[in-house]
């Protein structure tokens, strides 16, 4: 596991302060809850959405450097907050010369169809007239497309222990002493600030922004691995490349020799073993650039780009796996649970299920596989035997 307990202990707990606690669980509140209370209500401010935010809504990230269109600055953070799985995260800052400062941004995750929906929500204002309310843009706007690369979006948050312009984000698992500083400057004027004073208790954060990071890094792959299966299984022969992807992404697991032997002959692979010569050199993170050469190689020829698969904010056609399926866990290994889990036969020879997350929320599962010798083995019969018709493009 990548989350360690070389985390300092942050001596609160956290939970958001409400004015009216909702009696529902963060997993279960979402963007339609949100749209009809302000149907109901007509609330003239984002200070007010606090009032119907569930209990657990209550983790926070801090922004002290956005590069989102929504501003940011180490006194006034753009906040990111989210419940226990962030299938919805809410952002704002605090500054009324901010640009974004009447907007709450909004990212839905939908099981249904494995997408990520964004939405700006632009409030009135205390001094606007009577009539006005707020304006709720249509999903995926193109302001939203622009960053988050649509139209297929996608969250932007940097792998595990990177994350450059988060309170907490810069020297994991250690506070620098600029951000100790200003996160202290901030927590003092938080209290009389309007929307900053509900992330406090007692004059105190509830919670340590440097954990809120590896949260987000977590929740939000794993929901992003349910995309990526999605658009891996769109690939026009998914049927005949599905073996071997999955033992792309359990070479850790099933071995090189598995991946090599997948194939139904050596000249098939001779570039992955020229490559393979190549690793000892390059040290241990070739391994996960072979990976996302091999699925450049599969998914490319057919238009099929996959770094857009990625929640890093560059766009590299290059970058390893361990950056572009940002995790704080265990990355490939859960891409390969997920496709198996969107899959019939791939579920019923990998059987994916959920653990719990030992070294962090205790409360939050996520997706794996333990393939055994005998079942690596299978996965490399039945992948020669369904490449052995297919034409390389």
């Amino acid at each position: 596991m990548k989350y360690s307990n070389l985390l300092k202990k942050w001596p609160l707990t956290f939970s958001l302060v409400c004015i009216q606690p909702a009696l529902v669980d963060a997993s279960s509140f979402s963007f339609e809850d949100l749209e009809q209370w302000i149907t109901n209500e007509k609330p003239k401010e984002i200070e007010e959405v606090f009032s119907i935010l569930p209990e657990d809504f209550k983790h926070a990230v801090l922004v002290h450097d956005s590069q989102s269109i929504q501003e940011s600055s180490p006194e006034n953070p753009r906040v990111l907050l989210f419940g226990d799985g962030a299938e919805l995260v809410l952002s704002f800052n605090g500054h009324p010369n901010q640009r974004g400062y009447q907007g709450l941004e909004l990212v839905q995750f939908r099981t249904d169809t494995a997408k990520f929906e964004y939405r700006e929500i632009k409030f009135p204002g205390k001094n606007s007239d009577a009539s006005s309310t707020p304006v709720i843009s249509e999903a995926n706007p193109r302001v939203c497309q622009n960053c988050h690369r649509g139209p297929d979006v996608r969250p932007n948050w940097d792998p595990f222990k990177h994350w450059p312009g988060a309170y907490g984000g810069l020297r994991f698992p250690n506070w620098t002493d600029w951000e100790s500083q200003n996160l202290a400057k901030f927590v003092a004027s938080a209290s009389s600030h309007s929307r900053y004073r509900n992330l406090l208790e007692n004059g105190k954060l509830k919670t340590n922004p440097m954990y809120e990071n590896v949260h987000l890094a977590a929740y939000l792959s794993e929901l992003n691995f349910k995309r990526v299966a999605r658009l891996m299984k769109s690939h026009p022969k998914f049927d005949q490349y599905k073996f071997l992807l999955a033992l792309n992404f359990l070479t850790d697991v099933c071995g090189n020799e598995k991946f090599a032997e997948a194939w139904p002959n050596s000249a098939l692979f001779e570039n992955h073993r020229d490559f393979k010569t190549r690793r000892k050199e390059r040290g241990r993170n070739a391994g996960r650039v072979e990976q996302v050469e091999w699925l450049n190689r599969i998914y490319e020829p057919y238009g099929i780009l996959t770094y857009t698969w990625s929640m890093e904010f560059r766009q590299d056609t290059d970058s390893p796996v361990t950056n572009r399926f940002s995790s704080a866990i265990d990355d490939s290994i859960q891409v390969a649970a997920h496709l198996a889990q969107i899959d019939p036969g791939l579920k019923a020879l990998l059987n994916p299920r959920l653990v719990p997350w030992a070294n962090g929320d205790k409360n939050f599962k996520w997706l794996t596989v333990s393939p055994t010798v005998a079942e690596c083995e299978h996965l490399s019969e039945q992948s020669r035997l369904a490449l052995s018709a297919v034409k390389f493009p």
